[in-house]
C-alpha cells in the first residue's frame, strides 16, 4: 500500500522562498510525496527539518521518537519548534520548522499567518536581479544551487550540500598550479606552447561552519539559495560592475574567478565550482609565484630564437566570496566569482 498526503495550501508558502524573516527563523525539509509507510513522508521531512536546525545550532540530542515527530509542537534543549502543514507539489513534500527559545512566540497570531500565508513563485532571472538577493548579496553570505535531479525530493538536500562545498573552498583551500609556456620563432616557423596543471582542494571542514538558508528561488531547472554565514565578519562591498573590473577592496587582495561553456555533468553548481577554483588559482598565484626564464638563441639558415618560461606556484590561500554573478553572453551562462583574500 502506498500513503499519500494532500496539501492544505493553494499556492506555495511564504516561507518556503524565504524560510528566514526578520521575526521568525525556520528550516525546510524534504521527502517524496508518497510512502509505503503510515505518515512516512511527513516523518521524513520532518526529520530532516530537524536536522538542518540541530546542524546549525550544534545541539547534542538522542533521534527522537516517530511518535514525538508528529506533533505540530516540540520541546528541544531550549528552543521551541513548531511545524507547518506540508506543503506538496507533484514530486515534493515540503515541512517547515519555526524555532524560537520564546514558547509564545511562535505561538502568536502573526506566527500562525506566517506559517499559513501564500505567496507567488520566487522566479530566478539573473539579468534582471530578481530577487535582489542574486546580485546584492554581501561577504556573509553564499549562494547554494542544485540542477533537477533524478529523485526530486533531494534538490533541495542538493542545494545545502553544494553551499557548504562552496563555503569550504573558500575558507581555506590548498593550491597547487604549474604553467609552463615555450615559443619558437624562426624565419620558417613560429609556434608557442603552454601546458598548465592545477588542483583545488577544500581543506577546511563544512560540518564545522553551519549554513542558515535564508532565501530561495527557482528556475525551470534550478532551485538556488543563499545561505548565511553567521560566524563571517561583514565587509563593505561594491557594484559587479566595479569589482569585475578591479577586484581589490581597500588593501585586500581581491581577484575575479569566471567560468564560460558547458561542464562534463551539465550541472550550473559544477560551473560555479570551477568559477571558484579559478580565482583560487590567481590568488594562489598573487601570492606566491616563482618564474624560471630561459632563453636560447641559434643561427641556422637565418635566425632562430628559442624562449622558455616556466611559472609555478604552490601556496595554500584563504578568500571570502564577496559576490556572484551569472550572466548570459552569446546565448550561454558566465560565472563571475569575486574573492577577497583573508
Amino acid at each position: 500500500m502506498v500513503f499519500y498526503v494532500s496539501s492544505t495550501f493553494a499556492e506555495s508558502p511564504c516561507w518556503f522562498w524565504k524560510p528566514v524573516s526578520e521575526e521568525y527563523t525556520g528550516f525546510i525539509g524534504s521527502a517524496s510525496p508518497t510512502s509505503v509507510m503510515p505518515n512516512g513522508s511527513l516523518l521524513s521531512s520532518r526529520k530532516n527539518a530537524l536536522k538542518r536546525f540541530i546542524d546549525f545550532y550544534q545541539i547534542d540530542i538522542t533521534p527522537l521518537e516517530d511518535k514525538l515527530l508528529l506533533k505540530d509542537e516540540l520541546y528541544i534543549e531550549g528552543w521551541f519548534v513548531r511545524f507547518s502543514a506540508p506543503y506538496i507539489t507533484k514530486d515534493t513534500l515540503f515541512s517547515y520548522a519555526l524555532v524560537s527559545q520564546s514558547k509564545p512566540s511562535i505561538n502568536t497570531k502573526t506566527a500562525e499567518i506566517w506559517l499559513t500565508k501564500g505567496c507567488t513563485k520566487q522566479t530566478c532571472e539573473f539579468r534582471r536581479c530578481s530577487p535582489q538577493w542574486l546580485c546584492n548579496s554581501a561577504g556573509d553570505q553564499i549562494f547554494g544551487v542544485s540542477q533537477m535531479t533524478s529523485i526530486p525530493s533531494k534538490q533541495l538536500s542538493f542545494m545545502h550540500e553544494n553551499a557548504a562545498l562552496f563555503d569550504s573552498f573558500l575558507r581555506e583551500s590548498n593550491v597547487n598550479s604549474t604553467s609552463h609556456f615555450v615559443e619558437s620563432i624562426s624565419e620558417s616557423q613560429n609556434w608557442r606552447y603552454r601546458d598548465q596543471t592545477s588542483s583545488v582542494e577544500a581543506s577546511a571542514n563544512s560540518s564545522l561552519n553551519p549554513l542558515l538558508n535564508t532565501d530561495i528561488c527557482k528556475t525551470e531547472n534550478y532551485i538556488v539559495g543563499l545561505f548565511e554565514r553567521p560566524e563571517t565578519t561583514l565587509l563593505n562591498g561594491k557594484p559587479f560592475s566595479e569589482w569585475k573590473i578591479n577586484p581589490n577592496l581597500k588593501n585586500r587582495v581581491g581577484v575575479t574567478g569566471t567560468f564560460d561553456g558547458l561542464t562534463a555533468d551539465g550541472l550550473l553548481s559544477t560551473a560555479v565550482k570551477l568559477a571558484i577554483k579559478n580565482g583560487l588559482i590567481e590568488l594562489a598565484k598573487i601570492k606566491n609565484v616563482s618564474i624560471d626564464h630561459e632563453y636560447q638563441l641559434t643561427f641556422l639558415n637565418g635566425w632562430y630564437s628559442l624562449t622558455k618560461s616556466t611559472e609555478s606556484t604552490l601556496a595554500t590561500v584563504s578568500a571570502v566570496l564577496m559576490d556572484l554573478k551569472v550572466v548570459e553572453e552569446d546565448e550561454k551562462l558566465v560565472m563571475f566569482v569575486w574573492l577577497l583574500d583573508i
